[in-house]
C-alpha cells in the first residue's frame, strides 16, 4: 500500500472520529446510498458541513463532494441546460445514449447554489423518490 494513500485514509478515519464516527466509506456508490438516506431523513437544505457532521464523518468531505455532485439534477429546472446555441449542429446518437445514467441516485438532490461551495444547499428531490415522495404504495402498507 502506498504510504501517501495510507497516511490520507488514517487523516480521514481519524477527523471521522472527532466528529463521532468510528469508520469511513470510501467507495463512492456506497456512500451515495447514506448521503441520499441522510438528507432525505433530514428533511432540510443543509451545506456540505452540516452534512458531513449529521454523517459522523462516515463519508469523508472529498468523496461527498464528488458524491453531491454526481447526484445533483445539473438542469434545475432550467429549459434551456441542454440546448446548445448552434442550430447547425445535429444530435448525435452517442451524446444522446451519454446522457441517459444507470446510476439510480443520478437527479435524485437538487441544489441551491452560494457565493462559495460552504454555503450551497443541497435537498432531496422528492419526485425522484417511489410514489414521488409520499411515502408508502397504498398496497404496500397492508
Amino acid at each position: 500500500v502506498d504510504p501517501k494513500l495510507k497516511a490520507m485514509y488514517d487523516k480521514w478515519q481519524a477527523e471521522a472520529e472527532r466528529v463521532g464516527g468510528t469508520t469511513i466509506i470510501v467507495d463512492k456508490n456506497v456512500a451515495k446510498k447514506f448521503v441520499f438516506d441522510k438528507l432525505h431523513d433530514l428533511f432540510s437544505p443543509v451545506n456540505i458541513t452540516q452534512l458531513f457532521v449529521a454523517l459522523k464523518g462516515l463519508v469523508p468531505q472529498p468523496i461527498l463532494r464528488k458524491c453531491l455532485d454526481m447526484m445533483v439534477d445539473k438542469s434545475n429546472d432550467n429549459p434551456f441546460a441542454d440546448d446548445s446555441d448552434d442550430e447547425d449542429e445535429k444530435p448525435s446518437k452517442k451524446k444522446s445514449a451519454s446522457k441517459k445514467s444507470t446510476d439510480e441516485y443520478a437527479g435524485s438532490i437538487r441544489v441551491k447554489e452560494g457565493r462559495n461551495t460552504n454555503n450551497t444547499l443541497y435537498y432531496v428531490d422528492h419526485s425522484k423518490l417511489q410514489n414521488n415522495g409520499n411515502g408508502l404504495l397504498p398496497e404496500a402498507r397492508n
